[in-house]
Parts: C-alpha cells; sequence; structure tokens
C-alpha cells in the first residue's frame, strides 16, 4: 500500500499544483488602469537655468510637497519643469515628477499645460491648471 500511495501523490501533485497555478491566473495578467487622487499641499520656486530650460527666458520651476494619494497613503512630491510667462497666463513643459510613498514606492510621471487666471478673479489670484499627465513608470 506504502507504493501505492507515494505513486498516487506523484502522479497527483502536478494535477495540484496545475490546478492552483490557474487560480492564480489574474495575478499574472500584468498592471491593469486604477484611478489615481492625490491632495497635495505644494510649493514651487523659480530660477533661471539655460542649461535645464533651453528656451527663453529659461525659467525652471521647482516644486515641492506633501499630501496623500489614494493607493500610497502619506506621499512626498518633488517636480520640475520649464515655464514660458505670458501674462496673466504661464505654459509649463518639460515637466518630471516624482511622487514618493513613506514606505518609498515611487510613481514617476512627465507633463504640460497651462496656469490660467480665472474669470473675474481680481487681480488675478484664483489660477485653474490644465495639462497632460503621463505616467512614466514607478516601484512598488
Amino acid at each position: 500500500m506504502t507504493t501505492k500511495k507515494k505513486s498516487f501523490f506523484r502522479s497527483a501533485l502536478p494535477a495540484v499544483l496545475l490546478t492552483a497555478a490557474a487560480g492564480c491566473a489574474p495575478a499574472w495578467a500584468g498592471p491593469t488602469n486604477v484611478p489615481f487622487n492625490a491632495r497635495l499641499a505644494t510649493h514651487e520656486t523659480l530660477s533661471f537655468d539655460p542649461n535645464v530650460c533651453t528656451a527663453y527666458p529659461f525659467l525652471v520651476g521647482t516644486t515641492t510637497g506633501t499630501g496623500t494619494a489614494s493607493n500610497m497613503g502619506a506621499v512626498t512630491l518633488m517636480a520640475t519643469d520649464c515655464i514660458t510667462p505670458n501674462p496673466p497666463s504661464f505654459a509649463f513643459s518639460n515637466g518630471k515628477l516624482t511622487i514618493t510613498a513613506a514606505n518609498g514606492d515611487e510613481l514617476r510621471a512627465s507633463y504640460s499645460g497651462t496656469f490660467l487666471p480665472l474669470p473675474n478673479s481680481i487681480p488675478f489670484t484664483l489660477y485653474t491648471i490644465s495639462g497632460t499627465f503621463t505616467v512614466t513608470g514607478g516601484t512598488g
């Protein structure tokens, strides 16, 4: 009888493993699109650097921030972009953004867009940001 049990287990084990692996197939399907929301408090400083922004007026925006993001929890933000003023609005391009979670996971994106004053905002104290953000990578 012992020989039969060994034979049974040897022949049944591959079937059990295959069944278990088939049950895990969705995990092997790769990344999926999920909504992303963040609430951040940011601060931007401007500097002139023709090595970073090659078009006049060579304005570099460096943004830092903290907040919370969906699926990441508490996060910090670091971004740089090139700013072209066209008062009272601004365009930004060549943006590089990294959002880092408390555990070290990162979300990286590139972006560009405009910073426009809201109508009836006197003297241009309220602005809206419109742009395109493209996730380029990350960890975790």
